[in-house]
Parts: C-alpha cells; structure tokens; sequence
C-alpha cells in the first residue's frame, strides 16, 4: 500500500548547495532521500514546497513524498529518519496526507524573515542567522521600502 506523507523541515543551509538534488553536491532533498532510502530501504523522492539557494536556512519547510509497505506510525518514520539525518537537518514533523498532498501545489503561502542586529559587537553564535549592522540605519527608509513588498505576491514563474 502508498503512503503519502507531509514532512516538516528545518535545516542550517550552510554546508548545504541549496535544496534541489545537484551532482555531486550535497544538497537539503539528496540527505532527505538518503535518510528514507537507509530507513524504508526504497528510494523515494521528496518534493519541498519551495526551493532553498546555497546556504539559505528554513525553519518548517514543508515536503511531501509517498513509499510503499510502510506499516509503522509517521511518528516513528520522523524518529527512524531524524536519526540518520545530519545534526543540522531535523524533522519537526511527519503526518499521513491525502495520496494527492504534493508540497508544491498545495502551498498555501510563504513566510521569509529577515533578521538583522543593530548596533553592538557581531555575535559568534548568531552570525549565521542575522546580518550585523554595527552603525544605525534608518527605520523609516526601511519601513518605507517594506510597504513596496509587503502583502500577497504571486512570484510563480
């Protein structure tokens, strides 16, 4: 019997060449397809809802993939995969889906977050996950620019 899951993610992008499966680079989809090949011992391909670049980081990306004869729970699929993945990759969740769930199509929306720290001494543990500014800037230039792409976009090519 297929069984189609959902899959929450969340990766630290930075050894990473984005998401999408590239020759001979590892990538977010190729650790996520090694995980499910050691796991389930069939291939299985993982479709994210959105393609990360090189080096880019995501908290609850959502992926889906199918396989066959899995009788346990998708809770202990989650457990059996978070065990074979890398230290910064981690599933945050895993649930059965409709046979039709694909991650692509059904994506509601998007959510980025931009993050900066102002002003201070660049922090060694967070330099990853923030820009550092270490001189003021001006909110209201920001919150100006910000008002041009806030809201609903449809960027679909």
């Amino acid at each position: 019997m297929n069984r189609t899951f959902k899959m929450t993610v969340a990766y630290d992008g930075t050894q990473y060449a984005g998401w999408q499966v590239q020759l001979r680079r590892q990538t977010i989809q190729s650790m996520l397809e090694k995980a499910i090949e050691q796991v389930c011992r069939q291939r299985a391909r993982v479709t994210g809802s959105g393609r990360t670049d090189s080096g880019v980081h995501a908290i609850g990306q959502v992926a889906s993939f199918s396989i066959d004869h899995w009788r346990a729970s998708a809770s202990d699929l989650a457990r059996a995969l978070n065990s074979k993945l890398p230290n910064d990759i981690s599933i945050s969740e895993i649930v059965d889906a409709d046979q039709n769930f694909h991650a692509i199509r059904d994506a509601a929306g998007k959510r980025y977050r931009y993050q900066i720290r102002i002003g201070g001494v660049r922090d060694a543990f967070e330099y990853r996950y923030r820009w550092h500014l270490p001189g003021p800037i001006d909110v209201q230039a920001m919150a100006d620019a910000a008002r041009l792409i806030c809201g609903r976009q449809d960027f679909a090519s």
